[in-house]
């Protein structure tokens, strides 16, 4: 496989991917202080996945719709280099061949993959239109529906507990009813 790693990708990564049989180009040895959408071209010129530990790549290639031969997203955190090298390495032998052309997040405990292509179509407003005017919907009328300020838009809210100590209010008015 072609690599081509950001300038943030320790050397203990490069030189792993290198001792597997891997072609790594190193931003840091060739390019160093190179700007995002420099690196991507790169890596696309020599039809390399782009590895890396900067988000801002989705944002290049979901938002603004940049090509890309394929990006490594590395969110391994405060890992060690030798920790983050074996879990590079071990991602590569089991979805390395799902890799190409798609964006791979790499974190402790999973590895998530995901389309490009599709990730532009599910990002970008052009699908909602595109279905809108299927339907014949005018975009000038289409309307947000009104929100409700009681629901709650996160489901991961929880709930408390009713506050312990208090008598409950229903005895007092019932005596207080029954003395009239």
């Amino acid at each position: 496989m072609n690599w081509v790693a950001d300038e943030h990708v320790s050397r203990e990564i490069i030189s792993r991917l290198r001792s597997i049989g891997h072609h790594v180009v190193a931003i840091a040895e060739s390019a160093s202080s190179a700007t995002d959408p420099v690196v991507l071209s790169l890596a696309n010129v020599n039809e390399a996945i782009l590895l890396t530990e900067d988000k801002d790549f989705g944002e290049l290639v979901f938002r603004l719709g940049k090509a890309s031969h394929g990006v490594v997203l590395l969110r391994l955190g405060v890992l060690s280099e030798q920790s983050k090298a074996e879990l590079l390495t071990e991602a590569v032998e089991m979805h390395g061949s799902e890799m190409s052309c798609e964006f791979t997040v790499i974190e402790p405990y999973q590895c998530r993959i995901r389309s490009i292509v599709e990730g532009r179509e599910r990002s970008g407003e052009g699908r909602k239109r595109r279905r809108r005017a299927e339907r014949g919907v005018d975009p000038a009328s289409r309307r947000s529906p009104p929100r409700k300020p009681w629901a709650f838009r996160n489901s991961a809210h929880k709930k408390l507990a009713p506050p312990t100590g208090l008598e409950p209010v229903t005895p007092r008015l019932t005596a207080a009813c029954s003395t009239n």
